[in-house]
């Protein structure tokens, strides 16, 4: 029996996480494990995240245990507390907000505790109104908290969207609006959405290409997509809402006193990037097809298009409009310049970042033939009823894989371990060096020619040397400098690269990661000082 304890207790262990570093450079997550009658300092922590706001800096923490330090003296000193996962954080005058796994927490004392607000349902989107009203909304109901989030006010809004879920909200004076989408009546496979719009053969893929070619910049009103997508208003504190004069699944951002919103559903912004890359469009068609894809064609496809398109990122081309009326009439924001749509990717991220997910063997991937070599193995697989033999199966792929065949970007992150190429903060950013750049584009073109078809990897470049990433600053976001920084370097064989940046007052937090050949992974922060 005592041996039986002996053993059970050597299992268990203790962690304390220690303070990270005081001065820019790495920051590693160091913790003081004990176990039994052990005791050992570890080094092998990660952070998540970093989020920077007017009085605090928060990083969170992936392991050994998942919690947030917090610095109210711009990186001096550092307190912990455990703490779920942040998906969104909202930094207020009084008070943080936190979406964490769907519940809202709040922290009063600018990070050092934090407490679970009263509301039970899920949330999906935060807002802080004018007069310091705090509005979360999810699974068709609406919370409203009038005293910084300790109690709330449960409203059932009344929108005429079949199982609704909640893109972002916004809140200004005298309105409300949250923009929805709910289920289609009859529901498409987004494969199915996108071969249709590359071959122009649905009325969907045309109205959508028409609404993204259209240059009308009278304000009106506008409507595409699934019935009841779209933008709705209240001007009674969320106890009713109408719809407004934007009936279209689009991210919400108020910027500059100005209402905006940016197309959010995937076959619009598809229909945009056609546009913009129409070489990798003909030859995402070609490769639904079945015909052989070129190496020589990707490569000219994916030509570096340089640093500020890169920037701009995933909403680069998506219709952005804009509304000087509390939503009743909008007007498109045509060759918006590019200071305006950073921010307005800045803010739309801070709603939706997510983490990477992790690389999924090409032969396990939804909408990837096997390769060569094991479909000698296994033979031809058969055409599935009412599919040509020889085309791509395009059963289970998702909207954001489908994105990747018209947007460069998209495709070589899936060569870059899964990470975004570029990223923004503040007054700082981070993009590929052009050697990088086509250092990705030949392992993607190298993969496809060996495949016979545009491979989405997973893949890494042949890359030994060389600065992979540029970090960027900015005093207007128009004009762009590079910060003279080293980044701490990865274990043998790991590309370290930005998964996420945040930047504060002469400084930016950075939380590196990579993989290699063998799949392990590795991830670091780094703190640089940029004044």
């Amino acid at each position: 029996m005592r041996g039986l304890l002996l053993a059970l207790c050597a299992g268990c262990a203790s962690y304390r996480i220690l303070p990270l570093p005081s001065t820019p450079g790495p920051m590693p997550v160091r913790y003081e494990k004990t176990r039994l009658f052990f005791h050992s300092v570890e080094q092998d922590g990660a952070l998540a995240r970093v989020f920077a706001g007017p009085s605090a800096i928060l990083a969170t923490v992936a392991r050994p245990e998942s919690g947030v330090f917090a610095s109210t003296d711009g990186g001096g000193s550092w307190a912990f507390s455990p703490a779920p996962a942040f998906d969104a954080v909202l930094f207020a005058p009084r008070a943080i907000y936190v979406i964490a796994g769907a519940r809202v927490l709040r922290s009063e004392d600018d990070g050092a505790s934090w407490q679970g607000a009263p509301a039970d349902d899920p949330v999906e989107a935060l807002a802080l109104g004018p007069e310091g009203i705090l509005y979360a909304i999810g699974r068709g109901r609406l919370h409203v908290s009038a005293d910084g989030g300790h109690t709330f006010r449960a409203l059932a809004p009344r929108i005429p969207v079949k199982d609704f879920r909640a893109r972002s909200m916004v809140a200004i004076p005298g309105a409300i609006l949250v923009s929805v989408r709910g289920q289609p009546a009859e529901p498409q496979r987004p494969s199915d959405r996108f071969a249709a719009l590359l071959a122009y053969t649905s009325s969907e893929a045309v109205s959508a290409l028409a609404l993204v070619d259209s240059r009308e910049t009278r304000p009106g009103s506008v409507r595409w997509g699934t019935p009841g997508d779209g933008v709705y208003v209240s001007r009674d504190g969320g106890a009713s809402f109408a719809a407004s004069g934007l009936m279209l699944d689009a991210w919400l951002v108020l910027h500059d006193g100005m209402l905006y919103a940016v197309a959010a559903d995937p076959l619009l912004q598809a229909a945009a990037l056609m546009r913009r890359n129409p070489d990798l469009a003909s030859a995402a068609e070609q490769h639904l097809q079945g015909e052989r894809a070129s190496a020589a064609t990707l490569r000219a496809a994916c030509a570096f298009p340089g640093r500020d398109r890169l920037l701009a990122g995933p909403i680069a081309t998506a219709p952005i409009f804009r509304s000087a009326d509390s939503g009743a009439t909008w007007a498109r924001e045509v060759d918006p310049p590019l200071p305006l749509v950073l921010a307005l990717r800045e803010e739309i991220e801070r709603q939706s970042w997510e983490p990477p997910a992790a690389p999924v063997d090409r032969e396990r991937r939804a909408g990837q033939r096997p390769t060569a070599a094991s479909a000698r193995r296994r033979g031809p697989a058969p055409a599935q009823p009412g599919e040509a033999a020889g085309s791509r199966s395009r059963r289970t792929a998702s909207a954001e894989t489908m994105l990747s065949f018209v947007d460069p970007a998209r495709l070589l992150a899936h060569y870059n371990s899964g990470l975004q190429l570029t990223g923004i903060s503040a007054a700082y950013a981070y993009a590929p060096t052009r050697e990088y750049w086509d250092a990705l584009v030949g392992a993607l073109a190298a993969e496809s020619d060996a495949e016979g078809e545009i491979s989405l990897g997973p893949g890494l470049p042949d890359f030994p040397q060389g600065a992979a990433f540029e970090l960027l600053r900015s005093e207007d976001r128009r004009s762009w400098s590079r910060i003279a920084a080293d980044p701490p370097p990865a274990p043998r064989g790991i590309m370290a690269y930005p998964e996420s940046i945040a930047g504060a007052k002469g400084q930016a937090f950075l939380v590196l990661a990579g993989r290699s050949r063998r799949g392990e992974s590795w991830r670091g922060g780094w703190r640089v000082a940029a004044p």
